[in-house]
This record gives C-alpha cells, sequence and structure tokens, in this order.
C-alpha cells in the first residue's frame, strides 16, 4: 500500500526510550510505549529494517531501557544533546549512510525530541511517520497537541498494529504468525 511506508525504503529511529524519560511518563501509558516500540522492533527484524536509536545525555540521564536495548544489538547508538536527533552531525551521518528515505519514528518527549526531529527531517526531504502508541510526554495535552501540530505538518500519525497489518496483508502467512505473539 503506498500510503503506508515500504520496508525496503525504511529506517526505525527509537528516540530518547531512557529510564529517567520513562520514569517521568504517565505510568499508564508506558506499557504502551513499550508494546509498540518491541512490535516496530520485531516488525523491522522481520522486514530487515535498519534502526538506529538515541539517547539524551546518557551521563546524566542514563542508556536505553534495558529491554529496548537487548533487541537493537548492532544498531547505530547516538548521544546527542540537542533536542533534535537531527541536529546531531553523527546522527545525520548514520541516517544518510544507510540511504533509507521513510523514517519511522518513536519515543519521547513527543512535543521536544519527537517534534523537532520529525519537522527537521521532514524539511530535510524524509517521509515521516510517527506512531502515536510508540511516543509520549510527561503530560497528556502536551503529547495530543504535538500530534496534532505534526499531522497539521504533514506527518503521518498512525499506530504500530495499523503498520503491523497493512504490510502483513493477510492472515495464515509465516510472517503473521511470527508478528502474532506481539499484536495480542
Amino acid at each position: 500500500m503506498k500510503s503506508f511506508p515500504e520496508p525496503h525504503r525504511s529506517l526505525l529511529i527509537i528516540l530518547d526510550l531512557q529510564e529517567s524519560f520513562m520514569k517521568a511518563m504517565p505510568q499508564e501509558v508506558v506499557p504502551r510505549i513499550l508494546k509498540a516500540t518491541r512490535l516496530l522492533l520485531e516488525i523491522a527484524r522481520l522486514y530487515q529494517i535498519p534502526s538506529i536509536y538515541t539517547e539524551q545525555h546518557p551521563q546524566t540521564f542514563g542508556g536505553i531501557l534495558k529491554e529496548v536495548g537487548e533487541t537493537l544489538e548492532g544498531a547505530p547508538r547516538v548521544e546527542k544533546t540537542t533536542f533534535s536527533a537531527w541536529a546531531e552531525p553523527q546522527f545525520r551521518k548514520e541516517v544518510l549512510s544507510l540511504g533509507r528515505h521513510q523514517i519511522w519514528l518513536c519515543g519521547v518527549e513527543t512535543h521536544v525530541g519527537i517534534l523537532q526531529t520529525s519537522l527537521q527531517m521532514q524539511e530535510a526531504g524524509f517521509r515521516v511517520w510517527l506512531f502515536a502508541d510508540a511516543v509520549s510526554s510527561r503530560e497528556k495535552l502536551q503529547w495530543r497537541t504535538a500530534l496534532n501540530f505534526l499531522q497539521e505538518m504533514g506527518v503521518r500519525i498512525i499506530t504500530s498494529e495499523m503498520l503491523a497489518f497493512a504490510l502483513l496483508e493477510r492472515a495464515g502467512t509465516d510472517v503473521f504468525h511470527r508478528l502474532a505473539p506481539f499484536l495480542e
């Protein structure tokens, strides 16, 4: 489906999914974010989609969540101090080296790093898909307002399950059976 990203053109970016940031999120959204991120990581693995992850000043805020980091073995890690990942030269270098122009973006916080990264990457010519179930902010108003603003600016807002079922197209395949546990 042309309205969804194509795996051979896609890149998964996990932004600042760090322990200290997740502790600051409303605790009822943390399981949703983790479930959606795990689904995106499994889709990326099954469809051979590269991943990159960032850590915002890890000396202060710690590293990526252990349960997410374990599935990112071999993926480029970029430390950053800028809110927008795109503003970090090392991040730009990693992204450009992969030659993928359809960006899947998840992480925190929606109204800060996610928003700025999305807009700057879109301005640089990338098509950005943001997963509403795999992002959050400390406050629901910030999360909702950022999603609305990004959508108005042309960023595609979807969910991890919407993507999974669009890529699968049918039940009963090997890939469907491998993704099924992540869709429960």
